[in-house]
């Protein structure tokens, strides 16, 4: 799905995505083979042409135990999940 098909106030999905491979200093070609997908695929998911596949960001946030509101935008605070708490959350 392309950006320009949504209403998109704000780009908080697209910068937390740049900031989860920061933090865990990756490269974009790094992300992209974890995903199984191509550097330039995943570069149009990070610079705002294309929204990332809810699969591949799901893959994403449990890699990094990254909590997924954090990676949409519901929470602002960049934390690891630590095993025990994913486990609280199901």
């Amino acid at each position: 799905m392309k950006t320009r098909d949504l209403d998109i106030e704000d780009n908080i999905l697209f910068n937390n995505l740049k900031d989860i491979r920061e933090i865990n200093n990756l490269k974009q070609k790094d992300l992209a083979s974890l995903l199984g997908v191509s550097r330039p695929n995943y570069t149009r998911w990070e610079t705002r042409v294309n929204i990332i596949p809810l699969e591949k960001l799901n893959t994403l946030c449990n890699y990094f135990e990254v909590d997924m509101n954090y990676a949409v935008g519901i929470n602002r605070n960049y934390k690891k999940m630590g095993k025990d708490n994913i486990l609280d959350k199901k």
